[in-house]
């Protein structure tokens, strides 16, 4: 699912303090695996990435691939990036990048069972099918 919420083009304010950043979430349900919303703030788009971690489990790949578009419309159209771009952190374990280590005994055991699950399901694939045969009396 992707949405585009335009915002307002002026300084919004609450109780005095001004609004720096409109920053989208949003959620994801029942066989949507992932949710890209697009919120506009003065003159800035600011992009919200939401997914199902067994649907789409390398999130942070996605968010550094839209960077990287970004840039090449940049490049193509001459526009400049308001606030400097750092290189990209390497976070994701895509494009012969080595993914960072799990950061807990759990997820570790997330993937794992997934993986196993995974390797299952291509057993089954892959194993014969057992035919019933059901035997009738004269």
């Amino acid at each position: 699912m992707i949405s585009n919420v335009p915002g307002p083009r002026e300084d919004l304010y609450f109780a005095g303090a001004k609004l720096d950043a409109y920053i989208p979430v949003s959620t994801i349900g029942d066989g949507i695996g992932l949710n890209i919303t697009v919120h506009s703030y003065k003159n800035r788009l600011d992009f919200g990435l939401i997914s199902d971690r067994y649907l789409v489990p390398d999130l942070w790949h996605l968010v550094d691939l839209h960077i990287a578009e970004i840039a090449s419309l940049f490049e193509a159209t001459g526009a400049e990036w308001a606030e400097p771009q750092s290189p990209p952190s390497m976070r994701f374990g895509g494009d012969g990048v080595e993914p960072i280590e799990a950061s807990s005994a759990d997820v570790e055991d997330m993937i794992a069972a997934r993986s196993g699950l995974e390797a299952d399901l291509a057993a089954k694939k892959a194993s014969p099918r057992k035919v019933a045969v059901k035997k009738v009396k004269k």
